[in-house]
């Protein structure tokens, strides 16, 4: 479904965010905290409060925003969060801080390079019209990976011993590990822009799949290798995961009521409707700032009582339980297994 075409590649609104505004707003601003260091806290917390805690908020629109969502999916809202925060306090006090820190750390990775991979199939698959062999998708994803795989695997050989503030300890990786992958990923990059011009000399160019590709190549290899400092590199990623989140799970919820407000799900169909997106994004801002601010003033309090490190257990378990969510919420037929038990 389009919701406003454009002359610019004959893209639509959605397209036109996914592809060049959120993309150029985290390289933008990732620029901005690598040349004035001072911004980097202004434009992290900044980050954090309008798109981290926003787009986990998100995720609660698809399992828990109506009465017959939550029943199909309690498993995963609750019952999971109570089995990850155990995980993670248990970790915490048995083993350290720090492998906290490392597990967020790669599984971040993981976490946006399997977003991006979701998306890119979405605008892969849209226009049935132009067939796709086996041997494109094997080339389209092995770019998809490897570019993401060479960060992570740098960014391990850089060794680095703190992350966000954070202990950090990576895998060893030798130089020679990280550059073999990165040839690798430049190797798929040149076939897949031969691909590309094999298909656009034949009339049938996936536009939209391209440019969102480019974007994706990008911002991997600029927030990974291209970027020096870290966590700076890191922001870039996020601001781009977290902001294109939230407007892809918008567009799926407006998707589905499509057809307008449904019986059994007037709240958040309500909301997803075009006219009322400015209401869909107020009422997850709200009630994300009042969640994560309850819960920061609540672990503050709490923490002179303790010596565990509240903060870190509540905000990584809210941040795990996404991963978790995020990962299994498309299967629907697992969750019906789950909520069974």
């Amino acid at each position: 479904m389009k919701i406003s075409t454009i002359s610019l590649f004959n893209l639509n609104r959605v397209d036109y965010l996914l592809i060049s505004i959120i993309p150029i707003l985290a390289l933008s601003l990732a620029a901005f905290c690598t040349n004035v260091e001072a911004l980097f806290a202004i434009i992290l917390k900044l980050n954090v409060i309008f798109l981290g805690y926003h787009h986990v908020i998100a995720t609660f629109t698809r399992i828990s925003f109506s009465k017959k969502d939550y029943q199909q999916n309690k498993f995963l809202t609750w019952p999971l969060m109570l089995i990850v925060i155990a995980a993670v306090t248990a970790i915490i006090f048995f083993v350290g801080e720090w492998i906290i820190a490392s597990i967020y750390f790669y599984w971040q990775w993981f976490h946006y390079t399997r977003q991006s991979y979701g998306i890119a199939k979405k605008y892969q698959k849209q226009n049935k019209e132009i067939p796709i062999s086996s041997l494109e998708n094997k080339i389209h994803y092995g770019a998809l990976y490897l570019l993401p795989l060479a960060g992570i695997l740098y960014r391990s050989y850089q060794n680095s011993s703190t992350f966000l503030s954070m202990q950090l300890k990576t895998f060893t990786i030798p130089e020679s590990v990280w550059l073999v992958t990165f040839a690798l990923a430049v190797i798929f990059i040149v076939l897949e822009l031969g691909l590309w011009v094999y298909k656009s000399i034949k009339g049938k160019v996936n536009t939209p799949f391209i440019c969102y590709m480019i974007s994706h190549h990008i911002i991997f290899g600029v927030g990974y290798l291209v970027i020096e400092n870290l966590d700076y590199g890191w922001l870039c990623i996020n601001i781009w995961h977290n902001a294109q989140y939230l407007v892809f799970v918008w567009y799926l919820n407006h998707l589905r009521f499509k057809n307008g407000v449904q019986k059994g799900y007037s709240f958040i169909s309500g909301m997803s409707q075009l006219k009322n997106k400015s209401d869909y994004i107020w009422y997850c801002l709200g009630i994300s700032t009042f969640v994560y601010g309850a819960l920061t003033v609540s672990a503050q309090y709490a923490s002179q009582f303790t010596t565990l490190p509240l903060i870190v257990i509540i905000f990584m378990t809210i941040n795990f339980h996404h991963y978790i969510v995020d990962g299994i919420i498309w299967k629907g037929a697992f969750i019906k297994k789950l909520n069974k038990l």
